[in-house]
């Protein structure tokens, strides 16, 4: 039987979303993950864009160009990210808000197979 290696951890626990701040997650370690999502969920009325960032070295990130299906919108919601197939040591996900305010928080998983 195979054996899976499962990471889990809470996104931004305490993201405020508010005036025209970013945010950014903690940095995961994914040199040894073959896939992962972020699922993040938000309170309030928060308008701005969530987009996912990779790092070769932990310390310079680019944005992944990730498909985010649902962003923040003035209300309270929630969106899954799933990433497939890519090749960086370190994932975090970005907020970058617009206008509203509200809470950032979610969740992070990433597995083996």
């Amino acid at each position: 039987m195979a054996s899976y290696r499962i990471l889990e951890s809470i996104i931004v626990p305490t993201g405020a979303m508010s005036g025209t701040s970013t945010i950014y997650s903690q940095s995961f370690d994914v040199r040894h993950l073959q896939s992962c999502s972020f699922q993040p969920e938000w309170t309030g009325t928060p308008t701005g864009v969530l987009s996912v960032w990779v790092s070769n070295d932990g310390i310079v990130f680019d944005d992944l160009v990730a498909s985010v299906t649902t962003q923040p919108a003035g209300s309270a919601d929630h969106t899954y990210i799933p990433i497939y197939a890519f090749c960086a040591a370190f994932i975090r996900l970005q907020y970058v808000n617009a206008s509203g305010t509200g809470v950032l928080g979610g969740r992070f998983l990433g597995k083996t197979r």
